[in-house]
């Protein structure tokens, strides 16, 4: 039977140090994934708990859901996007990702790029890592006055360059710094 605990220290290790190499992540993300599985086979975790998890990121996303008190998580773009900036020295949790596709050489034999797997590989080692933050790792990105007056000239249908130019004549803000501001949110 596998030990609560034992899963409880690979969380901890998760939000301390679990190795900067892909490979250290692998084996990291791989021994979390089926000790958590194992446990939920074993009933050492409540399996009422994982009921509606239909795969094992499903698992994941529950469990570091639990165990930090997380409500959402998305990558470092796409935070972006909605408006905000990963705090600075914030560690990604840690799930798999797509699935390796086979690609064909020369010979119209099937390879599998990274680390060299065969098809008959651990069901793991046919996946990706994928990097994903939570919504305690971020906050808000703060516009600046005048990227906020471009943004409203631009809800009032002003061309983007027109509007760039307009709230440029009255600042001392240089239009590149504004430009790769603007960038966060156009």
């Amino acid at each position: 039977m596998t030990n609560i605990q034992e899963i409880t220290e690979f969380a901890n290790l998760h939000a301390a140090e679990y190795g900067t190499s892909r490979k250290e992540k692998y084996i990291f993300l791989s021994n979390l994934s089926r000790n958590l599985n194992k446990a939920i086979e074993d009933d050492a975790l409540t399996a009422e708990f994982f009921e509606d998890c239909e795969n094992t990121n499903a698992i994941l996303r529950k469990h570091y859901q639990n165990q930090y008190r997380v409500e959402r998580f998305n990558t470092f773009l796409g935070w972006k996007e909605e408006g905000f900036k990963v705090k600075k020295g914030s560690k990604a949790f840690l799930f798999w990702s797509k699935p390796k596709v086979p690609k064909a050489n020369e010979e119209g034999k099937k390879i599998v790029e990274d680390f060299n797997i065969d098809e008959d590989a651990d069901e793991h080692k046919k996946y990706f890592i994928s990097h994903l933050f939570s919504n305690l790792q971020v906050e808000e990105i703060q516009k600046s006055k005048e990227a906020k007056k471009v943004l409203e000239l631009m809800d009032k249908d002003v061309d983007y360059q027109k509007a760039v130019k307009i709230v440029l004549v009255n600042s001392k803000v240089s239009k590149k710094k504004l430009e790769k501001e603007l960038n966060n949110y156009i």
